[in-house]
């Protein structure tokens, strides 16, 4: 495998990565809102 292709699989890979964590945090903070709306 060359250097420039293991490259480019690590930016995807790194590039879902980030975008999966990204869903999860706002998932998290979604839960977090509906929850203190149901609290009230």
């Amino acid at each position: 495998m060359s250097p420039d292709k293991c490259k480019t699989t690590l930016t995807i890979i790194n590039f879902h990565l980030n975008a999966y964590f990204l869903t999860f945090k706002m998932t998290l903070s979604v839960q977090s809102m509906i929850l203190d709306i149901i609290e009230i």
